[in-house]
């Protein structure tokens, strides 16, 4: 389990060499983060590497899934996002409910 995983999306970083190797040991992995793009898709593909290496090779997620503008960016788009989608659970803030005592 990662909290703030979007902390460790450059390679070259211990801290995500650390996660890489511990996600590779693990049968399951959890990443968290409130932030999990922060200055490029390719922040994103860095998660999805450490998730799911088999589908997301690439952090920049250019050799897979062509975000080039283009006539088949949106189909492009379209396949990205359902193969994100079982990996995604996003929860907004206002749909935690908290108990006041």
């Amino acid at each position: 389990m990662c909290d703030e995983c979007h902390l460790h999306t450059n390679e070259d970083n211990e801290g995500a060499r650390s996660i890489e190797y511990l996600a590779g040991a693990g049968s399951k992995v959890l990443m968290m983060s409130g932030t999990p793009m922060q200055n490029s898709v390719s922040d994103l593909g860095s998660i999805f590497k450490l998730i799911a290496p088999d589908i997301f090779p690439d952090p920049d997620l250019g050799g897979v899934y062509d975000l080039s503008p283009g006539p088949s960016l949106k189909v492009n788009q379209k396949k990205l996002t359902d193969a994100m989608s079982p990996y995604i659970d996003r929860i907004l803030a206002k749909g935690i409910i908290i108990e006041r005592k």
